[in-house]
C-alpha cells in the first residue's frame, strides 16, 4: 500500500493519466463538525452531503469527545448515510439500531467503542469512499445517553473529487 492507502498499481495507473493523483493531493482538506449532547438523547453529527457529480475519498475519520459532559462516557460509531437520510433522527437509548446508516468502523479497543476523549476515541484507518449526495454521521449509540454538556466532534481528512472515469484507479 502507498502512503495514502492506495496500492502501488493504482497509483502507477493514475500517475500515467497525468493529473488524477495531482488533483487528489491538491484536494486533501480537513473538516471538523461539532455537537453538544443534551443529556436526554443520543446525538448525531452529520457532514454536509457530498455534492452531486463529486465523491469523497476519506483518508482518516475520528469521532471524539472534546470536553464537558462530566465523567459519563458515550458509545458511538461512524456511519455512511444514504441521501434520503439527511436529517434522520438518531435512535433512542437502549433501542436496536433502526436507522438509515451503514456502520463503517469496526469494534475494537480504538474503534467502535467508548468515546471518552482523546484523538482516537472512535476512528477508522482505512480509505472510505463517499458517493455523490451521501454523507458521514458520527453518532452515539449507547445506554445511558451521553451526559449533558459534552462537546463531541467528527474530524475528517478527505479529498472531494469530480466523479469521472479517470478516477477509477484511485477508488478501486
Amino acid at each position: 500500500m502507498g502512503a495514502l492507502g492506495f496500492s502501488a498499481a493504482a497509483a502507477a495507473a493514475a500517475a500515467g493519466s497525468g493529473s488524477c493523483v495531482e488533483e487528489l493531493l491538491r484536494a486533501v482538506t480537513y473538516k471538523q463538525v461539532q455537537a453538544i449532547a443534551d443529556g436526554a438523547n443520543n446525538f448525531a453529527i452529520d457532514t454536509p452531503p457530498v455534492t452531486d457529480g463529486r465523491y469523497w475519498v476519506v483518508f482518516a475519520a475520528a469521532g471524539v469527545r472534546l470536553n464537558g459532559g462530566g465523567a459519563a462516557n458515550a458509545f458511538g460509531g461512524l456511519f455512511l448515510m444514504r441521501p434520503d437520510a439527511v436529517g434522520a433522527p438518531v435512535f433512542a437509548a437502549a433501542a436496536l439500531s433502526d436507522f438509515e446508516g451503514v456502520q463503517i468502523d469496526a469494534p475494537s479497543t480504538v474503534s467502535g467503542g467508548t468515546i471518552s476523549g482523546g484523538a482516537n476515541s472512535v476512528s477508522t484507518d482505512r480509505k472510505i469512499i463517499v458517493p455523490p449526495k451521501w454523507f458521514l454521521r458520527f453518532m452515539s449509540t449507547g445506554t445511558p445517553v451521553p451526559a449533558a454538556g459534552g462537546v463531541y466532534a467528527l474530524r475528517l481528512a478527505y479529498a472531494e473529487l469530480p466523479l469521472t472515469f479517470d478516477s477509477l484507479p484511485l477508488i478501486g
